[in-house]
């Protein structure tokens, strides 16, 4: 099963984002990873629709639209989004999901405002703690990142690997009670849970600290290393 990650930036300059990857794929988690990045110049808007995001995916992986479905089982995708670009996003992350494909994680940097009660593995990055706090009432899971000291928005997507803080494992997940997880979730909902149980003395969540460069660079390795589903282990 191939690997890859797909990267929807926002509305910014195509720099920032070849600055992330610099910070990141440095990073072994990356080897064996095909990377696609959609292109924002000539639309910038795209990253907003969860078709376009789609259109994008099937081209860059060489799917013709009608074969979509029949590929799912032979690819194993990840997805790490910005700003704007979560909406569309978790639009076709969601798509995937439900024609049967593995959505290995999806990593939501500064998605204020973008509600992500989801079956599959969703991480939330924050610049700061505000973005944080009101973030996950949205939709969140065991574990998320936010900068402290807080950086701007767009610091956290151009210098992951400046951007300090702090890894908050939380005791509750939200996710989406029309769907049931799969089983990527549940197991590392379950080392999560594992996480809280040998390191917390009270009710609180746990922070540790990282940088959102080592968090994303984590929680990569950790979601690779899962048995990517099947759509007949979800029935």
């Amino acid at each position: 099963m191939s690997e890859h990650l797909i990267i929807c930036p926002g509305f910014h300059e195509a720099a920032l984002t070849q600055s992330l990857l610099d910070s990141l794929t440095s990073n072994p988690v990356f080897q064996g990873l095909s990377t696609q990045v959609m292109p924002t110049q000539a639309s910038p808007w795209a990253v907003l629709s969860g078709y376009q995001v789609r259109q994008f995916l099937v081209a860059a992986l060489g799917i013709s639209d009608p074969d979509l479905s029949r590929a799912t089982s032979a690819l194993n995708l990840f997805f790490l989004s910005f700003s704007a670009g979560c909406l569309g996003a978790v639009a076709a992350a969601r798509h995937w999901h439900a024609l049967g494909g593995n959505v290995g994680a999806l990593f939501a940097v500064d998605g204020w405002g973008v509600a992500l009660a989801e079956p599959f593995p969703v991480y939330r990055l924050s610049h700061d703690r505000f973005t944080h706090e009101t973030s996950v009432l949205l939709g969140s899971q065991q574990v998320n990142f936010y900068a402290d000291p807080p950086v701007s928005h767009l610091d956290l997507w151009r210098h992951p690997h400046q951007a300090s803080g702090w890894q908050v494992v939380g005791r509750k997940a939200i996710v989406n009670s029309s769907q049931a997880a799969c089983p990527a979730a549940l197991n590392l909902a379950d080392q999560q849970r594992q996480d809280i149980s040998s390191t917390s003395v009270g009710f609180g969540p746990v922070k540790t600290p990282t940088t959102a460069a080592d968090f994303i660079c984590t929680r990569l390795a950790q979601a690779r290393q899962q048995q990517p589903e099947t759509a007949q282990s979800r029935r």
